[in-house]
């Protein structure tokens, strides 16, 4: 080997670890940055006449684990998914309230079955009347609020897809003008991994929303599938379009007055025998707006018709009409099985009374036909009324059993069902919370670790000075030369 030769060797060794510490540098001040891919340096022997004569870099390389990245991106959408069920579930039964709580539907129902006693049992007492028509006032309200609030769900629901598909398409479209980024960069020779940590962190942001896949071309292109193959990005972005409702009642439907989604154009179903995009946050949000919430409002609304039937009797009280509405109305009127849709948001005690609404608390001893006060200490309707809440009686809607049961019971079943659903949830959310967690735990320990990055510093330290000693032997060597020369 020639001095020439070797200094260019010296010299090639010295370039190639200045860049392989630049870039140990560079992966420890990116150690806690989200997205970044542990770079590593290339290098290769550079060859003249057979011989090597030196290193050069020949890349950058960025590192990743696709399927790592993409079991933890399937974990993301799924923990998605199952936060959303949790969430509304656990808003319901919070909605209902649990037994020991006064104000909890159960608890009012209690309340209502123990004032119809007191009252039974002091029929003079306008007091204790004032309490009945307090205490059915009270579970009326509940219901009302119950139902409010699974509309209020649906409303929130609607909403946070319309922020999903705006966020969802602005990704799309940065996505792929980073893609236009890339070819060029690597066009001219650069590696783009900058690029390609933007992406990932882009990607990472539609994954909570819709399971996806990623594959990559020939030139470098991101192009992103849902996991049931719906096309994201090929190319040209896809357009996600939803349009969002101001107001929510239970008697809207989607694609009727509930907006739909569509992506370039084709609609997407979210509900029924085959729906799309299934697994994410997405999804789960159309499942509670459009399934979730309105089989609890079915079950409500049957709560509720039940609850006025029981005083709706034409044994109970010979005074009314048998087409005028019992203790519980339907916004005043009696209630209709065909219309019970919706029942237990419009749900109301009957105004003949409730003295706050021109009524009179003594037509819950005498009648709600009652002209006058009758004898006071005739209790026979109250109970009558008493025994109508307490025995036993088919609920013949909300897919209930064909069980008799008291008013008491259903309301407790109901809460049973709400809970059992918020427990069934919760579970999936904690599995689907490890998992993930296992694997961006897994993820993370293939990032930056810093320990091995000084390690490699010091070897690549030992390298620069084995190649900067070559180079002072080389000088020495040219100096002695000349001086035996001169």
């Amino acid at each position: 080997m020639s001095i020439s030769t070797a200094l260019n060797a010296a010299l090639s060794g010295l370039a190639a670890s200045s860049r392989m510490a630049s870039t140990v540098a560079n992966n420890v001040s990116n150690a806690n940055t989200e997205g970044y891919g542990v770079r590593t340096v290339v290098t290769g022997s550079i060859i003249a006449g057979g011989d090597g004569v030196g290193t050069r870099v020949v890349a950058i390389e960025r590192n990743s684990d696709p399927i790592l990245t993409g079991n933890r991106r399937l974990a993301d959408a799924d923990l998605g998914r199952a936060s959303a069920a949790a969430d509304f579930f656990a808003r319901l039964e919070q909605l209902l309230g649990t037994p020991e709580d006064g104000g909890s539907l159960a608890g009012r129902l209690d309340q209502f079955e123990s004032s119809l006693v007191t009252a039974a049992n002091s029929p003079e007492s306008d007091a204790a009347l004032n309490g009945v028509v307090f205490a059915a006032d009270a579970v009326a309200d509940r219901l009302n609020t119950v139902a409010d609030g699974i509309q209020i769900a649906r409303q929130e629901a609607d909403a946070e897809i319309n922020t999903a598909v705006t966020l969802i398409n602005n990704t799309l479209v940065e996505l792929e003008s980073l893609n236009e980024q890339l070819v060029r960069t690597r066009g001219f020779g650069g590696n783009g991994n900058a690029l390609l940590d933007q992406q990932q962190i882009l990607v990472d942001r539609i994954a909570e929303y819709i399971p996806v896949r990623e594959y990559r071309d020939q030139s470098g292109r991101l192009r992103l599938f849902s996991t049931d193959g719906v096309k994201l990005l090929d190319g040209n972005p896809a357009t996600l379009e939803f349009s969002r409702s101001s107001i929510i009642t239970p008697e809207m439907t989607v694609g009727v007055q509930l907006g739909d989604l569509t992506i370039d154009g084709s609609t997407i179903p979210m509900s029924g025998g085959e729906p799309g995009l299934t697994g994410g946050r997405l999804r789960a949000l159309f499942d509670v707006r459009d399934t979730y919430a309105v089989d609890a409002q079915t079950k409500l609304d049957a709560v509720a018709r039940d609850l006025a039937e029981r005083f709706e009797a034409p044994a109970l009280d010979p005074t009314r009409a048998p087409t005028d509405p019992g203790l519980f109305t339907d916004q005043g009127a009696i209630t209709d099985p065909l219309n019970e849709l919706g029942l237990s948001q419009r749900l109301s005690v009957n105004a003949l009374v409730d003295p706050s609404r021109g009524g009179e608390v003594f037509r819950i001893r005498d009648g709600l036909g009652a002209a006058g006060p009758g004898q006071v200490g005739d209790a026979t309707l109250l109970q009558g009324m008493s025994d109508a809440l307490s025995n036993g009686r088919v609920t013949v809607s909300g897919g209930f059993s064909a069980a008799e049961r008291s008013m008491t019971v259903l309301g407790g079943e109901l809460l049973s069902v709400f809970s059992g659903e918020r427990q069934f949830s919760e579970t999936n959310q904690t599995f689907s919370a490890a998992r993930q967690q296992g694997l961006l735990e897994a993820e993370l320990e293939q990032g930056v670790n810093t320990d091995a990055e000084l390690q490699r510093l010091i070897l690549i330290e030992q390298i620069y000075q084995a190649n900067a000693r070559v180079i002072q032997v080389v000088n020495d060597m040219l100096e002695e030369l000349q001086r035996s020369i001169g």
